[in-house]
């Protein structure tokens, strides 16, 4: 990772990529006639579109690391009044975005979650489990994290555990968010950026802050770069054997 002046090329190239993918996904142009890869797969399924947003945590997982450096990734009293700040303000321009957009659709109920609410949750989580776990916890807890979230789909969901309407959760979302303020998926009730779905994309930004703390230990970026594209060699088939599996 080439560093210039505090900051890191690799890091604002990949951050200028993925807000080109995400206009490019929001204003297609002309939504009856809009190329498959361009939308979201709307249950089962993964298109380019869907990776817009882990791609964004996964930033946010690397500037953490490079905002609390300096610190040395201790909690205290000034820290974690910035991360609190932060976090309150990511949610409250989301729940703003939501009102207005409720404002302009004439639509009487407000959706409580959405993008930058989700983004905040995980930034919440995942600086406060970065600042209290040496690096094995970390792992141990992102393994857990992971097993335990898809646990939960086969103990609570029945015949069907990962149906659109029957999964834990909708009925977790439904339960506290209430149905009339959640996502509509051809017309059914669900929450993409709900509650415990927040589970594994507190991973995500955990792994984004791993990579960057690992890939800046390197001095040569030919050896970082190398690291990463292992890493990334083995994540690949292993998130395609757990997407199949929970399909």
């Amino acid at each position: 990772m080439i560093e210039n002046n505090h900051r890191y090329v690799a890091l604002d190239v990949f951050r200028g990529l993925a807000i080109g993918l995400m206009i490019l996904v929001n204003t297609p142009g002309d939504w009856g006639s809009v190329y498959s890869p361009l939308l979201h797969s709307e249950w089962e399924g993964l298109t380019p579109t869907d990776l817009v947003f882990p791609f964004f945590l996964y930033i946010v997982g690397a500037s953490i690391f490079f905002a609390f450096r300096e610190q040395g990734f201790l909690m205290s009293k000034p820290t974690m009044t910035k991360v609190l700040r932060r976090f309150l303000i990511l949610f409250a321009l989301g729940l703003a975005l939501n009102c207005y957009n409720a404002y302009l659709l004439n639509q009487p109920n407000v959706r409580v979650m959405g993008v930058l609410q989700r983004i905040s949750i995980c930034y919440l989580l995942g600086t406060i489990l970065i600042f209290l776990c040496k690096t094995r916890a970390l792992y141990a807890i992102c393994i857990l994290a992971l097993i335990g979230y898809n646990l939960l789909f086969v103990l609570f969901g029945g015949d069907e555990p990962y149906s659109l309407d029957r999964n834990i959760l909708a009925l977790v979302d439904s339960f506290f968010l209430g149905e009339e303020r959640m996502w509509k998926i051809n017309g059914t009730s669900f929450e993409p950026e709900g509650l415990l779905s927040s589970i594994p994309a507190t991973v995500t930004l955990i792994f984004g802050f791993e990579s960057a703390r690992r890939l800046s230990s390197y001095s040569e970026p030919c050896k970082a770069l190398y690291r990463l594209m292992v890493w990334g060699g083995c994540a690949y088939p292993l998130g395609i054997i757990l997407l199949s599996i929970c399909r």
